[in-house]
């Protein structure tokens, strides 16, 4: 799963917040995933990219359940 792009586009969410003088926000950008990240490198990327903006990037890997 390639999740360096859904990272930079909600990071631009984020970046948006810093420049509006009326609020401040708070983004927390949850993933649930039963894939793995297939674009590693470039997702390492973008979350060090969105360490300075107000946001959480959380990632949870959700084991398949086998069903009867």
């Amino acid at each position: 799963m390639n999740f360096s792009l859904i990272i930079n586009h909600m990071a631009r969410f984020a970046a948006e917040a810093t420049q509006q003088q009326t609020a401040s926000q708070y983004f927390v950008f949850l993933i649930i995933t039963e894939d793995v990240i297939t674009d590693l490198d470039m997702t390492r990327q973008a979350i060090i990219n969105a360490t300075k903006l107000p946001m959480s990037i959380i990632i949870e890997w959700a084991a398949p359940t086998s069903r009867p």
